[in-house]
């Protein structure tokens, strides 16, 4: 009798099971163990952190000159631009070619995510070649990632005499310090609307205003006395006051306080027609 055979998973389009596919194999197990982890510096999503790695890069470049110590050396050298220019341009490659054979998918994206992060997993082997995809270039034997290249050269570059905070924000590794805000131009920039019976405010967050503490609500329900409704640090406020029987005007007023409650800033208007 003969053996029952055992059902196999399908391979996916473009797959070949029977094939020694380095690419979706010997990638693929190095790239699940990846700790993606990356220095404070670094933007937290993937697309933000290549396009930082970019202008870093470009950064090295124009500095190589004045850091030779950090960005100098040959292209099989962690402390080069060469060697940041290589990575790119494959990183660049693998993404090319995700978008181009989808059966390839998993192997490119443990490839490029091996560019990206790798830390202990050996020297990087260029895939073998396939049809429009990433091509068989000889990848740089340094052990790590441009994650990790970038944070060796960053830990070296501040040690170097001619370092400051103004190169470091050139590098993009010390924030850039936002323009303080003058509390006289403070505008909450007040919308309201009805939602039911109830009116919904909205205005800038008093949170995410360096020196605010709260914004005051106020409110003139149908004549010219106002009456105090809310305080909050909130970007929005559900006013859930009666509504009248009457159609009426309700006018709205907020402003911003410190935490020492004194005023700051502009008083924004807005008003809704009720019920």
């Amino acid at each position: 009798m003969a053996k029952k055979a055992h059902k196999q998973e399908p391979a996916l389009p473009g797959e070949n099971p029977t094939q020694d596919h380095r690419i979706s194999i010997e990638f693929l197990g190095q790239a699940y163990v990846l700790n993606h982890r990356r220095p404070s510096y670094m933007p937290s999503t993937e697309p933000e952190l290549i396009n930082w790695i970019r202008q870093y890069t470009s950064t090295a470049h124009a500095k190589k000159a004045d850091f030779s110590a950090v960005f100098g050396g040959n292209s099989q050298s962690t402390f080069s631009v060469s060697a940041l220019e290589g990575m790119l341009s494959r990183i660049d490659n693998a993404l090319g070619s995700l978008g181009v054979i989808p059966g390839v998918q998993r192997g490119v994206t443990a490839y490029k995510n091996l560019l990206l992060y790798n830390h202990d997993n050996g020297p990087i082997t260029a895939p073998r070649a396939e049809p429009n995809m990433v091509p068989p270039e000889t990848a740089p034997s340094n052990f790590s990632g441009l994650v990790g290249i970038i944070r060796q050269q960053v830990d070296l570059l501040i040690q170097q005499p001619g370092y400051n905070q103004a190169i470091g924000r050139q590098f993009g590794i010390i924030p850039t310090p936002s323009s303080p805000i003058d509390p006289a131009t403070l505008d909450p920039q007040l919308l309201a609307r009805i939602i039911g019976a109830a009116v919904e405010l909205r205005f800038r967050s008093p949170a995410a205003i360096s020196g605010v503490d709260v914004a005051q609500i106020w409110c003139a329900h149908g004549n010219e006395e106002r009456h105090f409704v809310a305080s909050t640090s909130r970007a929005s406020f559900l006013d859930t006051f009666p509504m009248p029987a009457a159609r009426t005007t309700w006018t709205y007023y907020v402003w911003y306080t410190n935490a020492a409650g004194i005023r700051l800033g502009a008083e924004s208007e807005a008003s809704v027609i009720v019920p």
